[in-house]
């Protein structure tokens, strides 16, 4: 197969080389951003929905400590993903990163019955696509279309 390319790019002249050395190197670039294009919604979705139970966690975790939780979104920095972290008022319980290129924020803190406060909005994005996590004031969470 590479001999039959070599052969065959032998006999194209050197402008006609540079074309294809073009073509093929745009191909190269442009296929990874389309897939990052295909697959962000994909991959934005799966966030939220991992992180809707997190927050439905949390609620429990409240009732079992019969603590105020808070749970809180840290931004992306250089090397490290976007996280979220779920706290007492003296300590960390847990904390988890999202996908690559994912970026969320928002915060809701909990009772110790595991009721928001008031009601929060997590925002997700990967590029052009978006989602939204709602905790409204009862405790439910959704993820509207």
């Amino acid at each position: 197969m590479v001999k039959i390319l070599r052969q065959r790019l032998r006999r194209l002249s050197p402008a006609e080389r540079l074309t294809f050395v073009a073509i093929v190197a745009s191909v190269g670039l442009w296929v990874p951003r389309a897939c990052e294009q295909i697959t962000a919604g994909l991959t934005v979705h799966d966030a939220a929905a991992a992180f809707a139970q997190v927050l439905r966690d949390a609620e429990v975790e409240c009732r079992n400590r019969n603590q105020f939780l808070t749970v809180v979104f840290q931004p992306a920095s250089p090397g490290r993903a976007c996280a979220y972290v779920v706290r007492s008022q003296d300590k960390e319980i847990k904390r988890g990163e999202l996908p690559a290129g994912v970026a969320a924020a928002g915060e809701v803190t909990l009772d110790p019955q595991g009721v928001p406060v008031a009601a929060s909005e997590f925002n997700f994005r990967k590029g052009p696509a978006r989602l939204r996590v709602v905790m409204d004031v009862r405790g439910n969470v959704s993820i509207p279309p």
